[in-house]
């Protein structure tokens, strides 16, 4: 059990420092965390190094499981739910979840998949073994969905540790010791993930909100002490539509592809 990051988010509870526009967020993240703790504990006790699976589609959600699994110190690995039955197949046939938090409906067809595809593959072993051969042995593993425009899912395989150091890289970077984030990217990838890491750990703020909707719904905010994060048609979308509220924003970082020429 991380007990270090458990009484860190205790220490936290009172800091009103996660907002998303999504209202059913209201509810108090502390709670979901330990429901989800005690659901991932009984799972453990059957399962010498339990992986789960976090295909959630409600931000609140999918940040109690997360944090519910570094605090148990299982194996998580991140899913896109508007993943289909071809890249599901690929992922099942790597890893055999021993718990998945999502929708019910996702939950359903993936267990009905799992069934098809006979619980586990030849592969899975072979990825059982290939994470024992890491230099991540010892600690438990965050895998974030890659592939690019391949179509071949594939994990970057991180840790705890591995994210934090970066945390730490762009706090020196920059020189601030409270990052605040407005995160229009899915928390599923690292660009998304990384923007509740900074936050979480460097006691900022973070604002999850559609990018089509920063206009409307972050008017009461102060956008110069925050950071967002952005990939290159969103950038263009903001441009064209409203390029005074980029202008607003303490830094806007772009990734995911090259932008183009004329930005």
């Amino acid at each position: 059990m991380n007990y270090e990051l458990l009484n860190y988010l205790k220490s936290s509870s009172n800091r009103d420092w996660l907002w998303c526009w999504d209202r059913d967020s209201n509810k108090r993240l502390e709670q979901i965390i330990e429901d989800k703790v005690a659901q991932i504990s009984l799972v453990a006790k059957c399962s010498h190094k339990p992986a789960i699976f976090i295909v959630e589609t409600k931000p609140i959600n999918f940040i109690a499981a997360f944090l519910a699994g570094i605090i148990t110190e299982v194996d998580v690995f991140l899913g896109d739910p508007a993943w289909q039955i071809q890249e599901w197949q690929q992922v099942l046939n790597l890893v055999q979840p021993d718990l998945i938090f999502g929708d019910e409906t996702i939950k359903f067809e993936l267990q009905s998949l799992r069934v098809k595809l006979k619980l586990r593959s030849q592969n899975a072993s072979d990825l059982v073994t290939n994470i024992k051969l890491t230099k991540f042995i010892d600690q438990p593993l965050i895998m974030i969905p890659t592939g690019g425009t391949s179509g071949k899912i594939k994990f970057a395989m991180h840790s705890w540790q591995t994210l934090t150091a970066s945390v730490n890289g762009f706090k020196n970077f920059f020189d601030c010791q409270n990052i605040n984030s407005v995160c229009t990217l899915p928390l599923y990838h690292v660009s998304g993930l990384m923007q509740l890491m900074r936050s979480l750990l460097t006691q900022g703020n973070l604002i999850i909100c559609p990018y089509q909707l920063i206009v409307t719904k972050l008017n009461n905010f102060n956008k110069s002490a925050y950071f967002i994060s952005l990939v290159p048609t969103q950038l263009q979308f903001l441009l064209e539509s409203t390029p005074h509220c980029l202008q607003e924003f303490k830094t806007v970082l772009v990734g995911g592809a090259p932008p183009s020429d004329r930005f």
